[in-house]
């Protein structure tokens, strides 16, 4: 077998509202990728491109207080004539000064619910999370259903100022 090697290209942009001193910071991305439209070296054609794929989301972190924080967020991906909807939200309490516990859900629209929990602790995400089936296809793998557990390394800083020790949501 020969190796083969193709370009790839993909840019995106967000906007996020850092302003600490408010109770809602809104933010919103967009990104393309293959967007140079490679050969499909693995379709079952060899002149086949791979379609441009979309993603758009958008979320509002919500302070509550000081040491909590709920965050209502959406996704949007679209790559050919595939689409993937999903709302969730989750909440962040700081349970101590570096350490933060996260519990919420996402829910795939005509696919799947999905909860999760994990922590942070400074720039480390440790998560799990438990794709359930809600549609036809779980009858079809028969309730067999996707657990998943994530380590992540997210580089985010704090913002501090006198009043409130600000983090950007988890994205």
């Amino acid at each position: 077998s020969k190796g083969i090697t193709t370009f790839d290209a993909g840019a995106g942009i967000m906007y996020f509202n850092a302003n600490p001193n408010t109770k809602a910071n809104f933010y919103a991305g967009f990104a393309a990728a293959h967007i140079t439209k490679p050969k499909d070296n693995f379709g079952s054609f060899g002149s086949d491109k791979v379609p441009v794929r979309y993603t758009a989301h958008a979320g509002l972190r919500l302070r509550m207080s000081d040491e909590f924080s709920l965050t209502p967020n959406l996704l949007y991906l679209r790559q050919g004539s595939a689409q993937e909807k999903m709302l969730g939200a989750y909440g962040q309490l700081k349970v101590s000064g570096n350490t933060d516990v996260l519990l919420g859900a996402n829910y795939r629209f005509k696919d799947a619910l999905t909860p999760f929990a994990g922590f942070t602790h400074k720039t480390m995400v440790l998560g799990v999370s438990y794709d359930v089936n809600t549609s036809d296809l779980g009858k079809l793998v028969k309730g067999a259903n996707s657990f998943e557990i994530s380590l992540s390394y997210t580089g985010k800083k704090n913002f501090k100022t006198p009043e409130i020790d600000f983090i950007c949501p988890r994205l």
